[in-house]
Formats: C-alpha cells, sequence, structure tokens
C-alpha cells in the first residue's frame, strides 16, 4: 500500500508539472517545490538585449545563472557573482524582497503568454521597454533539504584574483 501511495504521489506530482499552464500556477509552484527551467529574453529596442541562463528556484532561494553572471540568494543572503569581472557582491536581503530574482519578475508581469507541457513564452512591459520572454525545459520536483546550491562560498576563491565586496 505505501509503494502505491508513492508512485499516485509521484504521478501526481509529473500532471503538476504537466498542467501548469499560467504564469500564476507556475509561480505559486516556485513557493512550494523546487523549479529548474532554462530562460531567455530579448529587450527589444533600438539596440536589442538578449540573454539567457538557467535558474532553479526554491520556495525564496534561488540561482540563475547566464551571460557571465550568477546570482545566489538562500532567502536572508544574496550573492551576484560576475566571473568575467572576477568580483562578488554579498547583500543582505530583507524578507519577501525578490532578490533580484529575474524569474520571479518575468512571472508576475508577464502578458500575452503562451504555454506548452514544460514552456511558457509571453511578454514583459517594464520601464517602457518590451521584453520577450521564453522559458523552457521546466522541470518541477519536490523541494530538497540541501540548501547549500542557493549560496556561493567565496572562501575558495584565489584574493589575488578576486574582489569580493561584502556589503552586509
Amino acid at each position: 500500500m505505501k509503494k502505491l501511495t508513492c508512485i499516485i504521489a509521484a504521478v501526481a506530482l509529473c500532471h503538476l508539472a504537466a498542467a501548469q499552464t499560467s504564469p500564476q500556477a507556475l509561480l505559486e509552484k516556485c513557493r512550494d517545490y523546487c523549479v529548474c527551467l532554462d530562460y531567455s529574453f530579448t529587450i527589444k529596442g533600438e539596440l536589442p538585449v538578449n540573454g539567457s541562463g538557467n535558474a532553479v528556484i526554491q520556495g525564496e532561494a534561488f540561482r540563475t545563472s547566464g551571460n557571465g553572471l550568477t546570482v545566489c540568494c538562500n532567502g536572508t543572503t544574496r550573492w551576484t557573482v560576475d566571473e568575467n569581472a572576477k568580483e562578488v557582491y554579498i547583500e543582505n536581503v530583507a524578507p519577501g524582497e525578490e532578490a533580484g530574482n529575474i524569474i520571479r519578475g518575468y512571472l508576475k508581469d508577464i502578458v500575452n503568454y503562451s504555454s506548452g507541457k514544460d514552456s511558457l513564452k509571453g511578454v514583459v512591459k517594464r520601464d517602457g521597454s518590451t521584453v520577450e520572454v521564453s522559458l523552457q525545459n521546466i522541470r518541477i520536483s519536490e523541494p530538497g533539504d540541501d540548501m547549500s546550491r542557493f549560496t556561493y562560498d567565496t572562501g575558495a576563491l584565489d584574493p589575488a584574483i578576486w574582489i569580493v565586496n561584502d556589503l552586509r
């Protein structure tokens, strides 16, 4: 019976992942589950700006990587890592603050969206700009207890090469 319950729970979780069709539904999954995805965006304008990367979001914690930047946040501290400049900024995060989570921001503001089994595309209007957003390979799983992927170990960096700006 216990095995059957586990199988039913796993199937239900797969259906939850497949059923998420709206930005709001995906945003709600980010609160209660671990959501992994790839993202890309284009800021429209005279000189378009493109970006892409991947993200892991679990409750208030997240990790995004793309375009030479990695941003980690465990819900209380945010590390912004610029691989090219060899700089890290460490900052406190106020409770409930979005903490620079680009994906949550897009999900809150996205309009004119379309979705598939594991993707969501739409448009975000922000500060007079139009941003086309695409989220692909969306995977939803149970949240994990290991939160180490949402932190950044600056102690492993060579101080002769890296600049660590601890603003806490």
